[in-house]
């Protein structure tokens, strides 16, 4: 072992900070990462999750006009003359560094370190650390083509390993997208099962998460700690269950016209969040939760949209054609998270809203997410295996199944948000272990 890995790890390089993220559960996991692992490391850098851009040109190398070529390729698709500036381009060698193969990619850094400025941050880093913790999250999810933001995460971890310092991934998924090409998966399980046979330890978040490395990595050491979300728990109980009753409060700056007025804390209320999946669709996602906004509205108590992610802006569309009040993602997230904990019943197909919610033991009905994230979530939680994980984009029949579970769900009261908030407390007391468990990995 070399000289670096020997010595005592007493502080780290965090990559995946998402604290800066239009995402509710990425700014929430991540100061709750950065608080446990700061209870046992001195964390001397920390990289946002996506920091393969470059500043410009989009993370690409060798590029004679990045500023030119990074708007002309993510317009490429919709003028001709776009793709043949790219083509041009690329014929003349402009690449991206970060490659489907991570040691390409830890060569590419090493490479042009001294010709790009955030290269050679990146290499500086890794050397002032004596380790690197990655925070996986929601981002490695393997598909075709694969998620640059996996590749660069692979690809540091590859040179981390090179210059002797350990590795650890925490807090994330492994999945795989049943519609990707199945040998593009194949590559992409190869190369992901290498780098994570070089590090001391994989934390994943979700028990289909340890099913999927049991199956198809056996030889990688992977153990299951719960997403660091639960530790916001330790917050909640001793503030977080008091929201105001108007509910202008917690509006974020801008106050927005279409907010304002719109949210009444006082009575008792439903909330109603988007998913990856349906973000993706916005046109049909607009028309599927108009309907599940009026079919929920029919039992009588107030309903309100939470805007988690930026890609959730369709349902400021829903909310005008419904008369509905939004939380907009733009709000603090503690109070973010709050209103979700205080609501009779959260709807959603988003990971962490889902566990903001429980916190508070507010009962979740699931709406499906790639990567089946929100399947396992429900396995974590301890639901019945029977209830079901609705469509991401709900049909009139969903709609009514829907409206009958949150029915079911507000006459259990208090003994269901009793059983799901001991849930909350054990989930919590296993995501408080990361640290030390993260510590022994790393010695």
């Amino acid at each position: 072992m070399s000289t670096a890995a020997a010595r005592p790890v007493r502080s780290i390089l965090l990559v995946g900070d998402n604290r800066t993220a239009n995402n509710w559960g990425g700014r929430g996991a991540s100061i709750a990462l950065i608080d446990l692992l700061s209870r046992k490391f001195e964390i001397v850098g920390m990289l946002p999750g996506a920091n393969y851009f470059l500043h410009a040109g989009g993370g690409y190398i060798n590029v004679r006009a990045p500023l030119l070529f990074e708007a002309a390729r993510s317009r490429r698709e919709r003028w001709p003359p776009f793709d043949w500036y790219v083509r041009f381009e690329e014929c003349l060698g402009a690449t991206s560094f970060v490659a489907e193969d991570p040691s390409e990619t830890a060569d590419n850094i090493v490479r042009y370190r001294g010709r790009y400025a955030p290269l050679e941050e990146v290499h500086a880093l890794i050397s002032k650390a004596d380790a690197l913790v990655i925070n996986g999250e929601g981002d490695c999810v393997l598909t075709s083509p694969p998620r640059r933001i996996m590749l660069y995460m692979l690809g540091l971890a590859e040179l981390a390993t090179r210059m002797g310092k350990p590795v650890a991934f925490v807090n994330m998924i492994l999945a795989e997208d049943p519609g990707s090409d199945l040998q593009a998966l194949a590559r992409l399980r190869e190369s992901t099962q290498a780098v994570f046979r070089k590090c001391r330890g994989v934390l994943l978040r979700d028990p289909g998460s340890l099913d999927y490395v049991g199956r198809h990595m056996p030889d990688v050491r992977a153990e299951l700690i719960p997403d660091s979300l639960f530790e916001f728990l330790r917050t909640y109980e001793r503030w977080g269950y008091n929201l105001p009753a108007n509910g202008n409060f917690i509006l974020p700056h801008p106050e927005e016209r279409e907010c304002w007025g719109a949210l009444d804390f006082s009575r008792d209320y439903i909330c109603i969040g988007g998913g990856a999946t349906a973000g993706a669709q916005p046109a049909d996602a607009e028309d599927a939760y108009v309907d599940l906004v009026r079919t929920i509205q029919d039992l009588g108590v107030s309903v309100y949209l939470t805007e988690n992610d930026g890609t959730d802006g369709f349902l400021r569309r829903v909310a005008t054609r419904t008369s509905t009040g939004l939380v907009p993602v733009g709000t603090p997230v503690l109070v973010a998270g709050s209103v979700l904990a205080n609501a009779r019943v959260f709807i959603s197909g988003r990971y962490h809203p889902i566990i903001m919610a429980t916190l508070g033991g507010t009962p979740c009905i699931f709406l499906e997410s790639m990567g089946r994230k929100t399947a396992s979530l429900q396995r974590l939680l301890e639901y019945d295996v029977t209830e079901p994980v609705f469509s991401a984009l709900p049909s009139k029949e969903d709609c009514a199944r829907i409206a009958t579970l949150a029915r079911d769900y507000l006459k259990a009261g208090q003994e269901c948000r009793l059983r799901l908030s001991a849930v909350a407390q054990r989930r919590c007391a296993e995501t408080e272990r990361l640290p030390i468990r993260v510590s022994e990995l790393l010695a």
